[in-house]
């Protein structure tokens, strides 16, 4: 009971980190969050050694899984010195985190087979950025897709919702995945810290049973208060992104945003274009297509009709006065 709640105050103090965005709180709050959620998610790990399968695990013990991802997530808040080598140490710590959590939604056989197909072949097939677009679109409806499963379960079985809950998690986090390996390859470029290898997935249960007799798990990062500045500072902070200036959506969001206006000014174009071409004889030639002979012969119909319509009611013939009647 106390490891369920602990993994619920993790969960609100990261909703409330998310609220403020880039005005995020102190970063004490950040730290917290952090602290309370590696305590949990080293201390769910004894709870699936052994497991596999979600019918395995009761279902408090269930909604406890998710634990690693709220960690990843809540390191993506904290705050760091602004150094390539302060933020690769935090990004390598969320990747570590965010991979745990998947190798456990593996473990329960919780993946849908897009997913588990996705993770194990290493996240993208696509050798081309049409195809790389066209996988981008298909992952954006499966998410959307399993939001609207999971806001109609509403008087269903808890343990779906849960089950749904770790679905859409892990589609959230195989994007966090992919993002992470980018930033971590330029970080490691620009700091000069050589790739190490890591196990990229927990298998088996002597991988878990490890992480859980280190009891420890991630440490929280403490940025100390020492204000000189030095050389190698000036010079690594040179490569640091501007925080007023950190991009507020992912590389694969702002492509979705993209293709959606496309799309949408796509239809909008095709919709004018099946308008009836109303133009009169005097825009025509003012347009230059005086010489399409099937407009002018249409505009002058409408021209005639107009003249026609002019003369039956001259001006001033409306209803006013005493000719109301």
């Amino acid at each position: 009971m106390e490891l369920r709640r602990a993994v619920a105050d993790g969960r609100e103090r990261l909703e409330t980190l998310e609220r403020f965005g880039s005005s995020s709180p102190a970063s004490e709050a950040a730290e917290k969050c952090v602290e309370i959620l590696e305590k949990a998610t080293a201390s769910i790990r004894s709870i699936f050694v052994g497991v596999s399968s979600a019918d395995d695990v009761a279902d408090g013990d269930l909604e406890c899984a998710l634990a690693p991802f709220y960690l990843s997530r809540a390191l993506q808040r904290l705050r760091v010195e602004p150094t390539p080598a302060a933020r690769l140490g935090v990004a390598k710590r969320a990747r570590a985190a965010t991979r745990e959590f998947l190798s456990l939604v593996e473990r329960l056989d919780v993946f849908g087979d897009d997913e588990r197909r996705e993770w194990e072949d290493d996240y993208s097939t696509a050798t081309t950025p049409a195809a790389a677009r066209a996988e981008a679109i298909k992952r954006h409806e499966r998410q959307q897709a399993t939001r609207l499963k999971l806001e109609a379960l509403d008087d269903a079985d808890p343990r779906d919702k849960i089950v749904f809950r770790l679905l859409e998690a892990s589609q959230t986090a195989l994007d966090d995945l992919r993002l992470a390996d980018r930033e971590i390859e330029m970080l490691e470029l620009v700091s000069g810290d050589p790739p190490k290898p890591e196990p990229r997935r927990i298998t088996n249960d002597a991988d878990w049973l490890r992480a859980a007799e280190d009891g420890k798990g991630l440490r929280v990062l403490r940025v100390a208060a020492d204000r000189t500045v030095s050389r190698d500072r000036v010079k690594a902070a040179v490569f640091s992104p501007d925080p007023r200036r950190l991009p507020t959506v992912s590389l694969e969001e702002a492509a979705d945003r993209e293709l959606r206006d496309a799309l949408r000014r796509q239809a909008a174009s095709s919709s004018n274009n099946n308008q009836p071409d109303l133009r009169r004889t005097k825009q025509l030639e003012d347009d230059g297509d005086d010489d399409d002979e099937d407009a002018y012969d249409a505009a002058t119909k409408r021209d005639e009709a107009w003249d026609t319509w002019r003369e039956h009611h001259p001006r001033g013939s409306g209803n006013k006065g005493d000719n109301i009647y």
